[in-house]
């Protein structure tokens, strides 16, 4: 701080001492150069604060934290106490934004006969649909076809009764003009993967850091992740840098390559024939198999040794389905990640809602029992009943 008795001393020495006079000018002058700029900063940012940028920018960063607060209160369970026995239910959505919850045990997979029906026809009205399994505190990001964002808690989808699964009184999701769900991505555990893959349904890829996918979900825009107006989105995956990303096509052609090797800024990994394009993408962990399943309902099961790039950073694409059988116009509903313990779900066009155990699959083509002559329209994996406290 500059006061008048220190000028006054400044003086002073400058008088009995002449020869010191550019020293102290100098060391005068830096001093003014300092406050200069201290002045011109508090200056900029006293317009930011009436303008109301730095206001904002203080409310987003109060909404990240909020963010990562409530997911890792949902990670101890609701109130933050004891992890608990997780109480696990199926998600059922389509492209309309409807989204149906229902209870799911271990008891209720038998494996041979659908252990639950939908009632109402939205295949007629839908062109797509998801399967995703969610615990008690779970929470989702619904993604949209622009890009939009917004996150939903599982619990506000109501739970239906068995007796109640009808796509009349399903959840719906606010959309918007020429909006379309494409993905419901659950991002409780978001603190325990490197990074977010955004997939286009005609081979667009990006990776997204955390720190950066984080602030796209408070900002409620991860973008739409299309190169061209024909494309579409077709899912968001959690990944770390070592696991190995794999894309299905329609086709059955299998590009497997380490998320270390993804592009950051978005770019094409995958071509395509005519009539073909992603519909899976998905890691693969240690011990777990790729299990594709086609709209006729015959399964083939792959593990990683046959995916693996010979060569890191390399691009592997496999073709999944005999020559014969695209002949014959078999093509894939889609791929998941099973585990020994797993089971396989399948959604089919009359309603129907199936399991099967891994061990029933092999990699030749087998063929899944119950409603052979349905339409196969979407899977998804169920893992068995296990603490909050394990998964973390």
């Amino acid at each position: 701080m500059i006061t008048r008795a220190k000028i006054d001393d400044w003086i002073r020495q400058v008088e009995a001492t002449p020869v010191l006079a550019p020293i102290i000018i100098r060391q005068i002058t830096d001093r003014l150069l300092d406050l200069d700029a201290m002045n011109e900063s508090l200056r900029a940012e006293n317009l930011e604060l009436g303008s109301g940028n730095r206001v904002k920018e203080y409310e987003r960063r109060i909404s990240e934290l909020e963010f990562q607060l409530e997911l890792f209160k949902r990670q101890l369970g609701s109130g933050g106490g004891k992890p608990q026995l997780e109480a696990t239910s199926l998600l059922l959505f389509n492209d309309k934004g409807q989204v149906i919850r229902l209870a799911i045990d271990d008891a209720s997979l038998t494996g041979d006969q659908p252990f639950s029906r939908i009632e109402g026809t939205p295949h007629i009205q839908s062109h797509t649909f998801g399967l995703v399994t969610a615990s008690a505190f779970d929470q989702f990001l619904l993604v949209f076809s622009t890009g939009r964002t917004t996150s939903l808690p599982v619990e506000q989808v109501p739970l239906s009764t068995g007796n109640g699964l009808d796509w009349a009184s399903a959840y719906q999701a606010d959309l918007r003009s020429m909006e379309e769900l494409a993905w419901m991505l659950p991002i409780t555990r978001l603190h325990a993967y490197d990074c977010c893959v955004q997939v286009s349904r005609f081979g667009s890829a990006r990776k997204i850091g955390i720190g950066y996918f984080k602030t796209f979900i408070t900002n409620n825009n991860i973008g739409k992740g299309v190169k061209f107006n024909f494309d579409r989105i077709l899912n968001l995956t959690l990944c770390n840098e070592n696991q190995l990303l794999v894309l299905a096509s329609r086709t059955g052609n299998l590009l497997s390559l380490n998320a270390s090797a993804l592009p950051v800024a978005l770019d094409e990994i995958m071509r395509f024939k005519v009539n073909d394009y992603v519909v899976s993408a998905l890691t693969l962990d240690p011990g777990q198999s790729l299990v594709a399943v086609t709209q006729n309902g015959a399964a083939y099961a792959q593990n990683q040794a046959w995916l693996l790039p010979a060569k890191a950073g390399e691009r592997r694409v496999r073709q999944l389905l005999p020559e014969k059988k695209r002949e014959e116009d078999e093509v894939l509903a889609g791929a998941v990640a099973l585990g020994d313990m797993d089971w396989l779900i399948v959604y089919r066009d009359v309603g129907t809602l199936s399991a099967y155990h891994p061990a029933s699959l092999s990699n030749r083509r087998t063929m899944l029992a119950a409603d052979q002559d349905a339409r196969v329209l979407g899977v998804a994996v169920y893992s068995p009943s296990q603490t909050v406290e394990e998964e973390l």
